[in-house]
């Protein structure tokens, strides 16, 4: 048997490539290369999703390590650094709009955190009473959420049949789903494990916002070697999900995504003229903070900037609901 095509770094066409939506089953739409990849932008739920086998999925190496900083941070700076605040009001929005008086008072209610990093959300949660659990593959990340916080995370990839029969209250997916070859039944198995007016919450790049459509081949979202599922709200109609949850969109950015977005694609682009090839991933560093992360006044001026620069982008992607980051809250039916 010929072994399976690898189209990393490819040269060739890919409107030659044999394509198949992966969340919808069509076969039509725009076909460009981008990375060293071939992507198809599916025509009827406007999937936009890397060419690649099941093999060449797992065989993918991404790195995503926090920097070797974070070890001489106490809890406070890390937690600062993570913006736990920001996760407490994100969950408590939830809780507020679609769990308040869904679970009998006095029982414990459960919340899971796939893909949960250094447990950003997973504090969070324990903040809002919740019993927690997250699963994280990658051992750094998990290390920091274990060492520094003491939160019980699984370091491993999530599988349903890892709780123990047990039935959540919250879920949530943040910026994992993009990394999911089959999102469609990834998305099924998680609310198998959602209890009966649960609320699962997942946040994802829009890949209908107006900053992806703009940018196109060279939005950054594209250029990490293991996003290979950027979806939009339109993928959630061919989830198979009628009769078993609602879901409800939303979308936001940060005021400076933009011209932060824009500055990283030309970034890209003379990276990868001055070596000749295009590149899949920088080195991850280890040992500072990526600049719009950092808690500095140099770090807020920059984004000051930023946001004047991408002020009208902004603001007509806020009159259109379709900013850079979407969030879909799938609610199973009682």
């Amino acid at each position: 048997m010929a072994a399976e095509p690898t189209y990393q770094n490819s040269r060739a066409s890919p409107a030659a490539l044999p394509i198949q939506c992966r969340v919808c089953g069509g076969n039509t739409g725009r076909r460009f290369a981008a990375n060293g990849f071939a992507w198809l932008r599916c025509k009827t739920c406007h999937t936009t999703q890397k060419v690649i086998t099941q093999q060449q999925y797992r065989d993918l190496n991404p790195s995503y390590d926090p920097g070797e900083f974070l070890d001489s941070c106490d809890r406070q700076q890390i937690e600062t650094y993570l913006d736990v605040r920001g996760a407490t009001q994100v969950l408590s929005r939830v809780i507020d709009d679609y769990l308040d008086n869904t679970t009998a008072h006095g029982s414990k209610r459960y919340f899971l955190d796939v893909g949960s990093g250094m447990g950003r959300y997973l504090i969070a949660g324990q903040r809002l009473g919740f019993e927690v659990l997250g699963f994280e593959p990658s051992m750094d990340h998990a290390r920091v959420a274990t060492e520094h916080f003491k939160l019980p995370v699984v370091n491993d990839y999530f599988s349903a049949d890892r709780v123990n029969g047990r039935k959540f209250d919250l879920i949530i997916l943040s910026h994992v789903i993009e990394h999911i070859y089959d999102p469609k039944s990834f998305i099924r198995e998680l609310v198998d494990v959602l209890r009966p007016g649960g609320a699962l919450i997942v946040i994802t790049p829009n890949n209908n916002s107006l900053l992806a459509r703009t940018i196109g081949s060279a939005w950054p979202m594209l250029k990490p070697i293991d996003h290979v599922s950027m979806i939009s709200a339109d993928a959630y109609g061919y989830f198979d999900l009628s009769g078993v949850a609602e879901v409800h969109h939303s979308s936001s950015e940060y005021p400076f995504e933009f011209a932060a977005a824009a500055l990283a694609a030309a970034k890209s682009f003379v990276s990868s003229a001055r070596r000749g090839q295009s590149t899949n991933k920088e080195p991850a560093s280890k040992s500072v903070a990526p600049p719009l992360r950092r808690l500095g006044v140099g770090s807020k001026l920059l984004r000051y900037g930023l946001s004047a620069i991408s002020a009208p982008m902004h603001v007509a992607a806020i009159a259109t609901n379709r900013q850079a980051c979407l969030k879909s809250i799938v609610v199973r039916r009682t």
